[in-house]
Formats: C-alpha cells, sequence, structure tokens
C-alpha cells in the first residue's frame, strides 16, 4: 500500500486527515501488520473515492503491491 501513496504523491498522513481516519486504522493495512483481505469494504470504497478509481481496481492494486507484483486475487 505504501507504493499506492508513492505513486499518487500523497502520504499517508495526508490520506489519514483528509479521510478524518485514525492514523494507526490505514497504517497497520499499509505496513503489512492487517491484511489487505481482512480491510472493510467501508474503507475500501473511501480510499477508491480518494483515489479516483474503483473498489475492484484498487482491491486489485493493493494486493498486487502486497505480493510485489505476484498477482494473488
Amino acid at each position: 500500500m505504501k507504493k499506492l501513496f508513492k505513486e499518487h504523491k500523497v502520504s499517508l498522513y495526508r490520506v489519514t486527515r483528509d479521510l478524518k481516519l485514525d492514523n494507526m486504522r490505514l497504517y497497520r493495512y499499509a505496513d503489512g501488520t492487517c491484511d489487505i483481505k481482512n480491510m472493510p469494504f467501508n474503507l475500501l470504497k473511501l480510499l477508491s473515492v480518494y483515489f479516483n478509481m474503483s473498489t475492484t481496481e484498487l482491491y486489485i492494486l493493493m494486493v498486487d503491491y502486497k505480493n510485489g507484483g505476484q498477482n494473488e486475487y
């Protein structure tokens, strides 16, 4: 997920602030502490709107980043 923030030139802090989220909530997914596959849909939806992409597109991208480009959907 950190690669997603880097590619969109936005910090994790900025996203959490803009979406009014607890920064630890999102950080746990970004650093791999929590598996993206367990992310609540409402959080995925917020992020997809923020990054201007569909939830499916964002989910596939996050899983792909997590797996280092090894597709595992």
